[in-house]
């Protein structure tokens, strides 16, 4: 089986689009399809446990039981830089971003029922623990083995559905595992909770959390790159199964531009799929907002395009020959010849 050579089968034009995304429009792109009005992505705790029960106890004296709801993350748009599927190697892809700031938010239920007397109050207190970490750094590494011949069969109306863009790649990859995975974080915050009904037990639990983090934190920091790269890159590891399901539509007829390119008013998925509308509309978006000094936002993106291509800025340069061609023209005794050529091109 042959595999897919990222380094020489990724065109060099894209790799070095895909080698350094700019943080603003990846920042915009988490905003509009990833996080809410307020800039957060919350997610249920059954979306990712087994079990919401985080911590139970069961004691003569009372039984206790602590229970995540949810979890809430904020600053997911405040990406300094970002590093999308970089070729390092023939197999090898490398990620890898830097975050300015990072939220993680826990929603908790905590219950305590005292065993003494059948006439003592349940307690049950609903409150929230958040914590901030500052300047978040992480690069990974990816082994990925793609079937040359499978991946060329993808269909590309497959391609046009975003939630089947993941499982029809995955579908030609033979075998595939983290071999780097670094993490570090400049800063963590004191904790910080509301939500309790007890105030005394409010503060107790903050002060101790608070001191717990002063005296700790520098280990935890300094440990953060070993955890990753041992045990998380582990962990991921082992969640990795090849899936070969990859759904394939079959057309008919002309294309309908116009339900090829137009989100639906009810923003039901039409049968062209969901990326090109999404596309277009981003680029409807784009050529269509203006800076603070009234110019189109559009000329940024044009500007690093250009600066990517050249390495001008504001430039597109086509060294060479563009197109060169010659013909003959018979009047009478007359014998006309004509060329026309276009080379070294700059825009």
């Amino acid at each position: 089986t042959s595999y897919y050579n990222f380094q020489t089968d990724i065109p060099l034009s894209i790799q070095s689009v895909l080698g350094q995304v700019d943080e603003s429009p990846l920042n915009r792109l988490m905003r509009r399809f990833v996080l809410d009005e307020d800039g957060h992505l919350s997610l249920n705790a059954t979306t990712f446990m087994d079990s919401n029960v985080v911590y139970e106890i069961n004691s003569e004296a009372t039984d206790a039981k602590l229970s995540l709801s949810s979890v809430t993350f904020g600053g997911l748009d405040t990406f300094k830089s970002f590093r999308f599927i970089d070729p390092i190697g023939k197999y090898t892809l490398q990620n890898g971003f830097n975050l300015e700031e990072l939220y993680v938010t826990l929603d908790l239920d905590a219950l305590f029922r005292p065993q003494s007397s059948d006439s003592d109050p349940t307690v049950l207190e609903n409150f929230t623990f958040s914590l901030q970490f500052e300047d978040i750094n992480v690069e990974s590494a990816i082994f990925m083995a793609i079937s040359t011949e499978e991946f060329e069969n993808i269909s590309f109306g497959s391609l046009l559905w975003i939630d089947n863009i993941l499982p029809c790649i995955l579908a030609t990859v033979e075998n595939a595992k983290f071999t780097q995975l670094v993490a570090s974080v400049g800063n963590i915050m004191p904790p910080e909770y509301s939500g309790f009904d007890d105030q005394a037990a409010e503060r107790i639990i903050s002060d101790a959390s608070s001191a717990f983090v002063s005296m700790y934190k520098k280990s935890v920091i300094n440990a953060l790159p070993g955890f990753a790269q041992n045990d998380v890159l582990t962990r991921l590891n082992s969640l990795f199964k090849p899936d070969k399901q990859c759904f394939t539509p079959t057309y008919s007829g002309l294309v309908d531009f116009h339900e090829l390119l137009i989100s639906r008013d009810d923003h039901s998925i039409g049968r062209y799929g969901d990326v090109v509308p999404t596309i277009y509309g981003m680029f409807q978006e784009s050529i269509s907002e203006t800076k603070s000094d009234g110019t189109p936002a559009f000329n940024d993106l044009l500007s690093k395009v250009a600066e990517l291509q050249s390495n001008e800025n504001g430039t597109l340069i086509f060294p060479g020959d563009i197109f060169r061609t010659n013909s003959t023209l018979e009047l009478d005794n007359i014998i006309l010849e004509l060329g026309v050529a276009l080379s070294d091109l700059r825009v």
